[in-house]
């Protein structure tokens, strides 16, 4: 490590290899940044997926941000720290005050969650096509679930394409579903039967539960 004076909004690639960062790590910083991510303060770094405790405490003493590096961003910045979206009721407009949210990853968390029919924990979101480690890691301080109420699939009554149409079961297990309750004459009991099915083991079990029902 070279360790010399440096604004983490307008350092270039080989001025963060200089001061020693790896090469991925420094592609996590600049995509952050491509995508519209500003650093306020010196902790802003740390909150980059990837960075090493050791690593940030020795950049630290280092970091120099100036105000005109963020501009007219600083509101934004400062509204963000009290911005708090319930990911089942948003919208489009609503997804892209996060950071780093534009309209193609807003598009793309209202669609996943049609599919799944709810969010159970804000965690699924990091599913959702485009959202990297990095870019969750600075929205998931402003998401939550505040009535984690989904849609749920009858699967005694629901077709093959409806069953496999779920993100969590499509595929052989979906076809898998399908022919045990052929089996069980058209009827589960209860969701536990599912267990028979080889491919589904627990912590599947655990993930669908919520998605699926009996009655």
């Amino acid at each position: 490590m070279t360790p010399f004076s440096f604004d983490t909004n307008t350092l270039d690639s080989i001025g963060f290899l200089k001061l020693g960062l790896r090469e991925k790590l420094v592609h996590t910083i600049l995509n952050y940044r491509n995508k519209g991510g500003r650093f306020y303060n010196k902790k802003g770094l740390q909150r980059i997926y990837g960075l090493h405790p050791d690593e940030f405490k020795q950049l630290e003493p280092y970091i120099r941000i100036s105000n005109s590096s963020y501009g007219s961003d600083f509101k934004q910045a400062s509204n963000q720290e009290f911005l708090s979206i319930d990911i089942n009721k948003a919208d489009t407009t609503e997804f892209k005050k996060l950071r780093g949210i534009g309209s193609k990853l807003a598009m793309n968390m209202v669609t996943y969650r049609n599919q799944l029919g709810g969010f159970v924990q804000k965690e699924q979101l990091k599913e959702v096509y485009g959202i990297s480690a990095e870019t969750y890691t600075f929205i998931s301080a402003h998401v939550k679930v505040v009535s984690p109420v989904v849609k749920r699939i009858n699967l005694n009554e629901a077709t093959f394409l409806e069953i496999n149409a779920h993100p969590y079961l499509r595929g052989e297990l979906a076809k898998a579903i399908v022919d045990l309750r052929k089996q069980k004459n058209y009827h589960f009991e209860n969701l536990l039967q599912l267990k028979e099915i080889e491919l589904l083991d627990e912590k599947l079990f655990r993930k669908i539960a919520p998605y699926i029902h009996t009655p």
